[in-house]
């Protein structure tokens, strides 16, 4: 039977508070990061969507993965050329690894866009975005899936 002397016990429980307070933080910022990131694609654009984006990041796009930042710059300037079209969205919780190196964000989004005949549409759903961070300490996306709401089949409420 191993035996710590109290100042090991409270080493111990004072690193374990350390750690929680570490990954609150890291949780916090994560959150205000995934903001920012919708702040900025709402101002910028593709250009601001192209500034969280990994060099080796994955995103999907009507159910099939887009592979490398310049095919999703592609993908994103395509969606953005239609002028109507605007995306926001809102992180609801987030997770990061033990490691602090991974983490994601779950969120809901709003897509609306003009429909060609001239009605405007609007797209709801979930998302989750994993990011990795960077050397430089700060987060960018590996991996985007949005997950549209299934409308609900006629005569449901009634």
């Amino acid at each position: 039977m191993v035996r710590l002397g109290i100042g090991a016990v409270v080493a111990l429980a004072t690193l374990a508070c350390a750690q929680e307070a570490d990954q609150t933080a890291t949780l916090a910022e994560l959150m205000a990061v995934d903001r920012r990131f919708a702040e900025e694609t709402g101002e910028h654009r593709a250009d601001g969507w192209m500034n969280y984006v990994a060099d080796d990041a994955v995103m999907f796009q009507n159910g099939r993965p887009v592979s490398g930042r310049d095919d999703v710059r592609t993908m994103m300037a395509q969606v953005f050329q239609d002028t109507a079209f605007s995306l926001d969205w809102e992180p609801r919780q987030a997770n990061v690894s033990a490691g602090g190196d991974l983490g994601y964000t779950i969120g809901r989004y709003r897509a609306t866009h003009s429909a060609p005949e001239g009605a405007d549409h609007e797209e709801t759903g979930s998302y989750v975005t994993i990011w990795r961070r960077q050397p430089d300490r700060s987060w960018l996306v590996v991996l985007d899936i949005g997950n549209p709401d299934t409308p609900e089949p006629s005569g449901a409420n009634e």
